[in-house]
């Protein structure tokens, strides 16, 4: 553990030149400002949504993205007043600190993502002319020789609120991407500077930590301070063990950098440097001669809190907050929540009788319905859904429903009606223009020929699906598309094929934090692995999903890895482990709602057992035999 100005000195941050240093933070930066972080802004907006502190917990704790939160709320309603928080508070003391080494003229590149006003306040207050670039239109490689200072803010400043990229459509989207991509290249790699301070940054970001991973060529030193409440520090190496180059031969602490991390900096060599924030930044400004103005942490909760409410109040009104809600839980597979919360809003947007809302929550509630394998339920709400919608003329809600009802008849094996319903949703969509609805048709299309095993048929919708979902830079749904023409080569037995279309999905949901597409793309190819005769690598493979699974209380993940792990091992003839991961995914399916997936593992348990009627497995053959 070392003193503050000890690790500054090695480092050599208290002796810089101009232009040295760039400056790379996030969120934890503007806390003492009065902003909220995210998680506190998502715990909020769930509380004036009228959802459980339970309710809330499991959200929070889920692992789903912030992003993808965000894009739900946007979906469904107007998140723009919610921007206004961003202008609450004040600069503080790390504010003025980066603004005063600008002012020396040792920064001369600022970037950020976060949206708030306050290094331009703080800039302004020190005097320092700066130009601040907020839209992708304005980003490229910054290689700052000038006596200027540049401000990159990556996801958009709240001055310009149609800048802001706050939802995972926003900052996933590849048409958006690549000039954020080129400044993260000139700060890490191709500018001028020599340093990178890091600061305040979670590395929690879905669309910039694999940017970040992926830089090649020349690295910047790269200084990644991680908030820790304690008053000494501690020195960490990160990436590979040439990190200690950086260190001055003279320095007390070489030698003794010797815990190896990962993080968005673990490709190559960089410093970690763990403990408080406001020390550091304190230690710093004395290091450089830079006082700093004496301000107290400042608190807007109760204006924060008040926005808040304003915002979800009407959506109270309609049933809208819990809908909203109903999906978030169904996106984390809490069916029983999700159906809770939609019944709810069900029942109020029928007493305020808006037929069209009525029938958007029964649709649903009938995807929640066939997520847990009640495919009859799903269909009949499906069609009450329908029905509403044609009845008010409103056709695109009706081809919604279309697409709907031919996924669930591939579900049932009703083939010829779910071509004709994906058919008639088609047609539709294409009048309309709707580019990503005419893909999902598309990927209806090719799951009604592979589930009859005409694949040749499937991979031409599957790669008209991908192709339009490429061409509108979707990146959840390219990564859809690859994870199906995996599953289709997997039935061909083209393991190659299947692995690498499995492997570019994987990809994809990595490079935006999407641990529940992560985690079906390693199911998928676990599944194919059995097929090929390969099952002890499917068994290898599901293990860290399953422990990962675990750790979050993702029980639909839980249920599916006990599954697939348990088909390895019957394939292998071990009928006792078989039995035993059959049994688990056989209860968590039926925790889970899920009655269709719990039949199918009982199923194949009651099938085994023939061949391997163990006394202590009494109880299961009698439950199986009722299915």
């Amino acid at each position: 553990m070392y003193k503050a100005r000890e690790v500054i000195e090695v480092l050599g941050l208290d002796c810089l030149e101009e232009g040295e240093l760039a400056i790379f933070w996030g969120a934890g930066v503007s806390i003492h400002s009065g902003i909220p972080a995210a998680w506190s802004i998502i715990s909020s907006l769930l509380q004036a949504m009228r959802v459980g502190s339970d309710d809330s917990k499991a959200v929070i704790e889920s692992d789903i993205p912030f992003e993808l939160l965000m894009e739900i709320f946007d979906n469904n309603s107007d998140i723009s007043p919610l921007f206004k928080m961003f202008q609450l508070g004040r600069p503080n003391a790390n504010h003025h600190l980066i603004a005063n080494l600008a002012r020396l003229g040792l920064v001369k590149t600022i970037v950020t993502t976060n949206f708030d006003p306050h290094i331009e306040s703080a800039l302004a207050a020190e005097g320092v002319y700066c130009r601040v670039l907020s839209e992708e239109s304005e980003f490229g490689e910054i290689d700052n020789l000038s006596h200027s200072t540049v401000v990159v803010k990556l996801h958009g400043t709240v001055d310009k609120p149609e800048s802001i990229r706050t939802t995972l459509r926003d900052v996933a989207n590849n048409n958006l991407s690549e000039r954020r991509r080129a400044v993260i290249k000139s700060i890490f790699s191709s500018g001028s500077h020599k340093k990178v301070l890091v600061l305040g940054y979670s590395c929690s970001d879905t669309d910039l930590v694999p940017q970040i991973q992926s830089i090649e060529g020349l690295k910047k030193e790269i200084i990644y301070h991680k908030h820790e409440q304690k008053d000494e520090f501690e020195v960490l190496n990160l990436g590979d063990e040439a990190a200690t180059h950086m260190l001055p031969a003279s320095s007390t602490l070489e030698g003794k950098i010797l815990f190896k991390i990962t993080s968005a900096f673990g490709n190559y060599p960089n410093i970690m440097v763990k403990g408080s924030t406001d020390i550091f930044v304190g230690e710093l400004a004395s290091a450089n001669s830079i006082p700093l103005p004496r301000i107290d942490c400042c608190s807007d909760r109760t204006r924060f809190q008040s926005s808040v409410d304003s915002w979800a109040e009407p959506l109270s009104e309609r049933g809208l907050d819990l809908f909203i809600a109903g999906l978030i839980f169904s996106e984390i597979c809490e069916y029983d929540r999700a159906m809770e919360y939609l019944e709810r809003s069900l029942d109020a947007r029928h007493a305020r009788g808006e037929n069209g809302d009525v029938a958007n929550c029964l649709g649903n509630i009938a995807n929640v319905c066939r997520a847990v394998g009640n495919f009859d339920k799903a269909m009949e709400y499906h069609e009450m859904a329908r029905s509403i919608f044609h009845q008010i003329g409103d056709e695109y809600g009706e081809s919604g429903c279309y697409l709907n009802m031919g996924n669930v008849f591939n579900e049932k094996g009703r083939f010829p009606e779910a071509f004709d319903c994906h058919e008639k949703a088609l047609s539709a969509f294409r009048n309309y223009g709707d580019l990503a609805s005419m893909a999902t048709c598309y990927l209806g299309h090719g799951d009604t020929y592979r589930l009859q095993s005409q694949s040749s048929e499937a991979l031409k919708y599957y790669k008209e699906a991908l192709k339009i979902k490429q061409d509108i830079g979707d990146v959840m749904g390219v990564a859809t598309c690859h994870g199906n023409l995996g599953t289709t080569y997997g039935v061909m037995d083209n393991l190659a094929e299947s692995e690498k279309e499995y492997g570019i999905a994987r990809g994809l949901y990595e490079s935006i934090g999407y641990w529940k597409g992560i985690s079906n793309s390693d199911i998928g190819l676990a599944n194919t692995l059995i097929s090929t005769g390969r099952a002890k690598e499917t068994i290898k493979l599901c293990e860290p999903i399953l422990s990962k699974n675990e750790q979050i209380g993702d029980r639909e993940g839980i249920a599916t890895c006990h599954a697939t792990i348990g088909a390895a091992y019957y394939a292998l003839g071990n009928l006792n482990q078989a039995i035993d991961h059959l049994e688990l995914a056989s209860r968590e399916f039926n925790a889970t709602g899920q009655k269709e997936y719990e039949r199918r593992a009982n199923s194949l348990l009651t099938e085994l057992l023939q061949f391997h009627p163990l006394p202590r497995h009494a109880f299961l053959r009698s439950m199986a035999a009722k299915r």
